[in-house]
């Protein structure tokens, strides 16, 4: 008897936020705690895209024995052509994720950047997300997997209504979009990424500046290429709330991975709370 009644408590509570969310209630109602613009967040995208073309020349640093040494690289849209070998892991070099300098980081930092000038003190600090700062980068970047699909994430804004997240893999990934009460934006910043809905043949292809748009409780499959990578904005209650639950699934029964779970609840409480209680965000 009381397993029916939490079971009816649940289906009820299903289908009120359903309702909400399908009709967008909460968002008429806390209308003042959505900040972020999608048409904006897609235009710093593209210049931060059409500052730093595929063939911008970058340095890759110093290496180790002592002697100043720099090359060139380029970047093309499914991976990276070293003009020299790249320094191995044997302690030789200084390893180029330590000192990348490359297109992708550079992008990245002008994007954050011109987010805390547009949105200052909804986002993270650009001294403490340093993309040309190993150390400081490795505590930021976490492994996420949802529907299959195994990338690593960094977060830039994460409230109860909204999140601003880096995505992306060195390596390529592809699985299940998910559906979620809320509407996702993923402006690709890097590489190259593939989507396709039930009767889409062909499917969809994006690139470096292009956006993708997720309604919601609407579900793709995607496929991404190595070294591809974007920025994804979410926007809706409770999906952004039940969104970040979706780890959990992930951890309790494919990957037993807690650790990054706990990596991830603790860098997104932080940022909710930050909001919460600094920015009187919700």
């Amino acid at each position: 008897m009381m397993f029916l009644c939490l079971a009816t408590i649940c289906v009820i509570a299903f289908l009120a936020l359903y309702t909400c969310a399908k009709f967008r209630i909460f968002e008429n109602l806390l209308s003042r705690h959505f900040i972020f613009d999608p048409k904006e967040l897609d235009q710093i995208v593209k210049k931060a895209v059409e500052k730093y073309p595929n063939h911008f020349p970058v340095s890759l640093g110093p290496l180790k024995h002592g002697k100043e040494e720099t090359s060139v690289c380029e970047i093309t849209d499914l991976a990276r052509d070293w003009i020299r070998e790249t320094p191995d892991m044997d302690g030789k070099y200084i390893l180029t994720s330590e000192n990348p300098d490359t297109i992708f980081e550079r992008r990245c930092q002008y994007i954050l950047e011109q987010l805390c000038e547009k949105y200052p003190n909804y986002c993270s600090d650009v001294k403490t997300m340093n993309f040309f700062d190993s150390k400081k980068m490795k505590e930021q970047w976490m492994f996420n997997m949802c529907g299959g699909a195994l990338g690593h994430i960094c977060v830039f804004h994460f409230s109860f209504t909204e999140y601003i997240i880096l995505y992306g893999t060195p390596v390529g990934t592809s699985g299940y979009s998910g559906r979620y009460m809320m509407d996702v934006y993923d402006f690709i910043i890097q590489g190259h990424h593939e989507t396709y809905t039930p009767g889409n043949i062909r499917g969809l292809y994006y690139k470096p500046g292009d956006m993708t748009f997720l309604p919601r409780f609407e579900a793709c499959s995607y496929k991404s290429a190595p070294h591809t990578y974007m920025m994804e904005y979410g926007r809706g209650f409770p999906g952004v709330v039940l969104g970040a639950c979706y780890p959990l699934m992930s951890a309790l029964f494919t990957t037993l991975d807690f650790y990054s779970f706990y990596h991830q609840i603790k860098v997104v409480s932080g940022h909710m709370m930050k909001n919460w209680f600094s920015n009187r965000k919700f």
